[in-house]
């Protein structure tokens, strides 16, 4: 299929359109000034803006996708949307990252953007494929929470307490990978797209208005602290035991 063709072309929402490159170029644009800029924003007490600026643009560009989807075409069909959600989720945890420093919100926003990777890796898209542009919107929105996650973790990162869970997140990632490839395999099923066609029928019916946008951001920040659970455990008594081995290393030294 020729992609530049004038039938590919002449629709506002193909993938060449305007619509699709203007916000296309003003985030490369973005990120390269980043780039250049990158010693500067180290150096400076008000580099955060940057990044909130950052920010708030992916979370502009995921509001108008969200009017777009539900309030004028009137979508329903929770598998179209569900990864542009989490995206969007993302976008509040990093909104709340920056206001509160606070550790929980760090570890959610890396994990809640694993999740929605995995999300797009393996869902259906409702049809869209990687030949859409739609498919590529995640990625280019996400550009803006790896920039905060990463502003975070080399520039404030003695504001945040640890980024071990990064590491658990990452093993859980291939763990879900290998278990679908596995099962998919074995049976020639996608079963972690088919999941999501059972979602209750209230968050669909829902979908179209206000209400429906804020029960599918909710689900999708409940399905993250679902998975976070596990971890948030397990680096809890990690952090005990490493706290209570300090403690006798100091009682030790004390002694001497």
């Amino acid at each position: 299929m020729d992609f530049l063709s004038i039938q590919n072309t002449s629709s506002a929402f193909s993938r060449f359109g305007l619509y699709h490159l203007i916000p296309l170029g003003i985030c490369i644009l973005i990120c390269g000034i980043l780039f250049l800029r990158r010693r500067q924003i180290r150096r400076s007490g008000n580099g955060k803006w940057y990044f909130l600026f950052l920010g708030f643009f992916a979370f502009l560009f995921e509001v108008i996708y969200i009017v777009w989807n539900y309030a004028i075409i009137g979508e329903a069909n929770i598998i179209y949307a569900v990864p542009f959600d989490f995206t969007f989720a993302a976008m509040i945890l990093s909104v709340l990252l920056y206001a509160t420093r606070k550790q929980i919100f760090f570890d959610l926003l890396y994990f809640i953007s694993f999740f929605s990777a995995i999300n797009f890796i393996f869902a259906d898209f409702g049809g869209y494929g990687i030949n859409h542009f739609r498919y590529y919107q995640f990625f280019i929105c996400n550009i803006f929470v790896i920039f905060s996650a990463m502003y975070f973790t080399h520039i404030e990162y003695k504001n945040i307490k640890s980024i071990r869970s990064v590491i658990n997140y990452s093993v859980f990632i291939v763990l879900l990978i290998a278990f679908n490839a596995l099962i998919s395999f074995i049976s020639g099923f996608d079963y972690l797209n088919t999941m999501f066609c059972y979602i209750p029928s209230l968050v669909t019916s829902a979908a179209g208005g206000a209400l429906g946008t804020i029960i599918l951001i909710v689900l999708s920040i409940v399905l993250a602290l679902i998975a976070y659970l596990p971890w948030m455990i397990y680096n809890k008594t990690t952090e005990e035991k490493y706290s209570l081995h300090k403690d006798e290393e100091v009682e030790e030294k004390a002694e001497i």
